[in-house]
């Protein structure tokens, strides 16, 4: 999250953040005692703002960022970068945002799943989930792939468990 002070600006001025300029949908909350959160998505990017101020959804506004302390200033500077490149860009820039492999590999565990429970065999799963260019080769490659999809099966099937027990509370 970016924490930053917010002050009204006219309607022309070039440095001036405004929400109807974004691209992308924005969801703004306000706390209270000048306090705002921002939250700017495309479903699958998002950056979040927490602004003291003047509000953003009233007219355009100047930023002054906090960057205050070592222990949050990386995620802030981060989070400016890709504020910056939208304002720049019009677009977030997927360089700016990487993929996290343990959510990725937790996707790909869930649609391995969902493939068993439809029916489907290990072999056709590999193949949605793991992509075709697997079975290019030799047919001794497949006890590999086999236990891959087995491992994303394992991890799958302690997810559900752990959300069900959470969900249920037993």
């Amino acid at each position: 999250m970016l924490v930053a002070q917010s002050e009204r600006a006219p309607v022309n001025d070039d440095d001036a953040f405004d929400l109807t300029d974004l691209p992308h949908p924005a969801s703004v909350l306000q706390a209270g005692d000048g306090v705002e959160y921002v939250v700017i998505g495309d479903g699958i990017h998002r950056i979040r703002l927490e602004l003291h101020g003047d509000s953003v959804a009233d007219s355009p506004v100047r930023l002054r960022y906090d960057l205050e302390g070592f222990d949050q200033a990386e995620a802030a500077v981060r989070t400016l970068r890709r504020f910056l490149a939208l304002q720049r860009l019009g677009r977030f820039p997927e360089t700016l945002f990487p993929v996290d492999r343990i959510v990725a590999r937790r996707v790909r565990a869930l649609q391995a799943y969902d493939g068993q429970r439809a029916g489907a065999s290990q072999r056709e799963i590999a193949s949605v989930v793991l992509g075709e260019r697997l079975f290019r080769g030799s047919n001794d490659n497949f006890d590999s792939i086999r236990k891959r999809v087995s491992r994303l099966l394992d991890l799958a099937e302690q997810r559900v468990d752990v959300a069900y027990h959470r969900f249920f509370g037993e």
